[in-house]
């Protein structure tokens, strides 16, 4: 149902909704190498901040070099909107894109480009044409206006102390510098009554859901200058990334004393995954900015499976648009595998795009990706190169493996949100006891409980932002961190540090998060999709760096899922077989042979 809400009384003429003419877009000149024809909008001019929007669409030539701003926003609730006169029709926009209409035309800003308005939204042909050219819109416009200002509400008297708080601290981070430490940041902001509600201020900015939406990485990536557009105020963007990278810094290396800070300081915030997930995506932002060529138009060095695995994070109304938004980014070529359609099922992009990025990496890795997500957990690629055959007409991929277990009982993780909520539960060691009423040795001869460790970290460790294996030295802190406290002392282990906690407690996260733990029939430990079975086979594949799950269903198979199971992570599924890995090396899919050992998955 789409709802109309008002702002102050807002009408758009004297007349009745069902007398007022709807706008519709007349259609676009043809795409052609020496025209790209896109729409205009021009703001009217109006004294008064709440007075009806009214407009108009004019098409150019974007080879013309026309000048105008482009608008990189979040749309916001597509069933909430509100009317503009557009050549005096009647045509809605979300609530968000009308404040940021009143902003641009508050500040002068009339010529400009807006998605939803001057793309025909209606139109699948006309929208997957000007999908493929937005890159070039936002990069031609003299600047790209980024809007954070208020969303459906109007503007309030306290939106501008909010936004004054939130910039003096930009201000202040900036100057402080990207090398900084949190110690630094402290001594600046001592006898400040109100540090803590300028950290308020900025988190609040940072966590604008246009941080969240997937479209705006290509629009910033592409922009030759950028600008926020608050409700009061606008502020370089460039500088306010360089201060959300300092902030980064100090939650990845001083997370201790940052949570301190807000302990006293924060009032309702507190610091925790949450809080950590909020400040990575302005750093991805970043990256994008700094690895994308406007000479060659592409991310440098970055295949189509990275660029999706790194925007995992952000989301999208359409869920097409998980790929066609990020085209803008990735090389010609792929580019032409894929080209934006509308017209094209879901299912039948994800084909077409898992196909492009298997013949691009010349690797299996992706299809880990295509069951239920989650992180990768292996560090090095197995030895073992890509062996498959796809049949687009029936979507089956056939790919070859090996069995190696089946999975024999799970449980569900219940992990809680929150320091010694989490450690409690990691000293119940509930998935250990599980395994230990199946089993006494691990199949490998490790000891089982350092085994479950591992799992359960998945053997990494999340330290001043990266994710490294776990190294000797790590193992034993984390595993003194799952054990209580009087073992620790017994065993005359060493206690860890409130930072050992804090890194330990983000591993937990990571690797258990909406995962499932399982047991195999010979007696491994795993954590998989919550999809899993008992009953599913674990399973390597020849070209795909981690474990995957696989259900038989009738003449075919269904991909449940990639897995970490201790002791299968480097290569020993392989190892531990009559396989000869040397007799199919350098085989093609069709010169398979039952001597060579493998089996074949019809992954549908």
């Amino acid at each position: 149902m789409e709802h109309h809400i008002p702002i102050q009384g807002l009408r758009i003429n004297q007349k009745t909704d069902a007398e007022v003419e709807e706008f519709v877009h007349i259609s676009l000149q043809p795409n052609t190498p020496e025209c790209h024809p896109i729409r205009l909008l021009y703001l009217e001019p109006s004294e008064h901040y709440y007075a009806p929007v009214r407009c108009k669409l004019e098409e150019v030539n974007l080879l013309h070099g026309y000048k105008f701003k482009a608008l990189s926003y979040a749309w916001g609730d597509p069933s909430i909107t509100l009317p503009i006169l557009v050549r005096g029709k009647h045509f809605v926009v979300t609530a968000n894109c009308h404040a940021a209409l009143l902003r641009l035309r508050e500040i002068g800003e009339l010529w400009v480009w807006i998605d939803a308005i001057c793309i025909n939204q209606l139109d699948n042909d006309e929208k997957s044409v000007q999908i493929g050219m937005m890159a070039d819109v936002y990069y031609d416009a003299s600047e790209v206006i980024i809007w954070l200002g208020r969303k459906e509400d109007e503007r309030t008297p306290g939106d501008e102390e909010t936004e004054t708080l939130a910039l003096e601290l930009i201000d202040q981070l900036c100057e402080l510098g990207k090398d900084s430490n949190f110690a630094e940041y402290l001594a600046l902001t001592e006898g400040e009554d109100n540090a803590g509600k300028k950290f308020e201020a900025f988190y609040s900015l940072q966590k604008h859901r246009w941080f969240k939406r997937l479209w705006v990485l290509q629009e910033v990536a592409v922009a030759r200058r950028s600008r926020i557009l608050l409700q009061y105020h606008t502020t370089s963007f460039s500088r306010t990334l360089d201060a959300f990278q300092v902030m980064r810094r100090y939650s990845n290396k001083y997370p201790v004393a940052l949570k301190d800070f807000l302990r006293h300081n924060g009032g309702a915030l507190s610091y925790g995954p949450q809080m950590q997930k909020v400040m990575e995506r302005p750093w991805e932002m970043q990256l994008f900015r700094k690895y994308y060529s406007r000479r060659l138009k592409q991310l440098k060095g970055i295949s189509l499976s990275e660029v999706l695995l790194s925007t995992r994070k952000f989301s999208c109304l359409d869920a097409r648009d998980r790929v066609f938004g990020i085209l803008a980014l990735i090389s010609s070529e792929t580019v032409e595998r894929i080209n934006p359609n509308y017209d094209l099922s879901i299912r039948d992009l994800f084909i077409k795009t898992c196909w492009a990025i298997i013949d691009e990496d010349q690797s299996l890795e992706v299809i880990h990706r295509a069951g239920i997500s989650s992180e990768a957990v292996a560090e090095d690629p197995w030895p073992t190169k890509a062996i498959f055959n796809l049949d687009m007409e029936s979507a089956i991929l056939n790919v070859a493996g090996h069995q190696v277990d089946i999975i024999s009982g799970s449980m569900e993780f219940s992990l809680p949100r929150g320091g010694k909520a989490t450690q409690r539960w990691s000293k119940k060691a509930e998935g250990y006891n599980y395994w230990r009423s199946k089993f006494t040795d691990y199949p490998d001869g490790r000891d089982p409980y350092d085994s479950w460790t591992r799992t359960i970290t998945g053997d990494y460790v999340y330290r001043n932002g990266e994710r490294i294996r776990l190294s000797e030295e790590y193992f034993s802190i984390y595993r003194s961190a799952s054990l209580p406290r009087k073992e620790v002392e017994e065993n005359n282990a060493s206690i860890p540090t409130k930072e050992n906690v804090f890194e330990y407690e983000k591993s937990l996260d990571q690797a258990v998060t909406s995962r499932q733990f399982f047991v195999t029939r010979s007696g491994y430990m795993g954590v998989g999709p919550k999809a899993l079975q008992e009953g599913d086979m674990v399973c390597v594949i020849a070209g795909c760096n981690v474990p995957l799950l696989i259900r038989q269903e009738g003449d075919h198979h269904l991909l449940v899922g990639e897995c970490f199971v201790w002791g299968l992570m480097d290569g020993e599924a392989w190892e531990g077989t009559n396989i000869n890995v040397s007799s199919w090396k350098d085989k093609r899919f069709e010169e398979l042979t039952k001597e060579d050992g493998l089996e074949i998955f019809r992954l549908h």
